[in-house]
């Protein structure tokens, strides 16, 4: 071992109540350091700064002194084992050539969970994820989890040093030989970057040998342009005059269409909305929200959307199909769950349902078309697009490229702005 990284020091700065200092292990690594507490401390007249032991004495005679002395042997001995526990850690990273950082030798001293190692950093942010309700979040990197094990079969015992350029590029290829797009490739592996740069800030991998440094391995370049599906103006209008004779098929019709006229508005979001988000403002009626993908982004700003008449009428139109429970806006969610994993699969099955109504929908009404939910957002913009709304309140509306990409639907427009662009749908 060519370095010594640790040092026992006696932490003058800070006295305990029985007037003495703590005896901490000082590890030092790139000009920074971490303290881990011993739970042994002594007085600066016993402390040996040059030796890093206690001062320890022969021959003493008094009961007291004597029993001091032997209380200080059988500490210079712990310390002694704890010297040689971090010679014995320092020696196994040097030996499997691992870059450690200052977390990881604290928690491999005090014997916790290696936290460098990927698989249960990234089931821990996963519950985080859950614990705090960002549900959305927690399935993207559950789906992620589940197929990178799949890539590899050792990811349990994976530390984030070996995921370096050449593991990504392996990760790529594999996913290419599955048949994923560069769309697919993209969402797994921008979660795999992702979770890297936390784990970076959080102290459990470090820059030395991350892939994604400089653009080593650029994400970005996976991402394809996707086709833009939206209805053709006969179309929407087909689906805008003619009511289905299938109540289900009906609802879908006007959820269908309050999207529409709401920008698109995500099916998980009209599903959430609440009475609460009914605003009565100056200019009119409002429905005020913040988007579930972005609610906790920084900058994260509220919609506001002006209740056109078209709006109220869809909204009275699922009202007489069935009443909202609770104290929910629109009548989609059927039932109250009790945690929120079970909330957002609950809005899944029925976004499921949703769908399936929408495309026999479309076979009802003759509409040559494969229907989604997801097909009111483009259709929305192309409509405003062909009636000469402002390419700018375009951009800022469905969050094109031009923007930053939190920045989606109406995030910075003003509401007068949005009032008039909702005139044309």
């Amino acid at each position: 071992m060519s370095k010594r990284y640790h040092r026992f020091k006696l932490r003058t700065d800070r006295q305990l109540q029985n007037g003495e200092y703590a005896i901490m292990m000082v590890v030092t690594k790139y000009g920074k350091r971490q303290f881990i507490s011993l739970n042994i401390s002594s007085t600066e007249e016993f402390w040996d700064e040059h030796q890093e032991r206690l001062v320890v004495f022969k021959g003493l005679r008094i009961t007291e002194k004597r029993e001091a002395n032997e209380k200080r042997i059988k500490e210079n001995a712990l310390l002694e084992r704890y010297n040689q526990r971090a010679l014995d850690i320092i020696y196994e990273y040097e030996k499997e050539h691992i870059d450690w950082t200052l977390k990881q030798f604290k928690d491999s001293f005090l014997n916790r969970i290696v936290q460098g190692k990927v698989k249960p950093f990234l089931e821990s942010f996963i519950k985080t994820m859950l614990d705090t309700r960002h549900i959305g979040t927690a399935k993207s990197y559950e789906k992620t989890l589940r197929v990178w094990q799949q890539f590899d079969k050792k990811l349990h015992d994976r530390l984030f040093v070996e995921v370096d350029l050449a593991y990504v590029n392996d990760f790529n290829n594999w996913l290419i030989k599955r048949g994923c797009g560069g769309n697919t490739r993209f969402g797994y592996l921008k979660s795999v970057k992702a979770i890297f740069v936390r784990a970076i800030r959080d102290g459990a991998a470090t820059k030395t040998n991350f892939p994604f440094e400089n653009n080593l391995f650029n994400v970005s370049e996976l991402k394809e342009e996707t086709i833009k599906r939206y209805l053709p103006t006969e179309y929407l209008q087909k689906l805008k005059d003619t009511p289905s004779q299938v109540p289900q098929q009906e609802f879908a019709r006007q959820l269908f269409l309050f999207s529409y006229y709401t920008y698109g508005m995500s099916y998980i979001d009209l599903a959430n909305l609440k009475q609460s988000n009914v605003v009565y403002l100056e200019k009119g009626t409002y429905i005020v929200y913040r988007r579930q993908k972005t609610r906790n982004t920084r900058n994260s700003k509220p919609i506001s959307i002006r209740i056109t008449p078209e709006i109220d009428g869809t909204m009275q139109a699922m009202n007489q199909y069935r009443e909202p429970i609770g104290d929910y806006l629109l009548p989609v969610v059927t039932k109250e769950k009790p945690t929120p994993l079970e909330h957002y699969n609950h809005i899944g099955m029925l976004q499921r349902w949703y769908n399936e109504y929408l495309k026999k929908l479309a076979t009802e009404l003759e509409i040559d078309f494969r229907l989604t939910g997801y097909v009111s957002r483009h259709t929305m913009a192309m409509q405003l697009q062909e009636n000469n709304v402002p390419e700018n309140v375009i951009s800022q509306v469905m969050g094109h490229k031009k923007l930053e990409t939190t920045k989606v639907y109406l995030d910075s427009l003003k509401t007068d702005v949005i009032d008039k662009a909702a005139e044309v749908l």
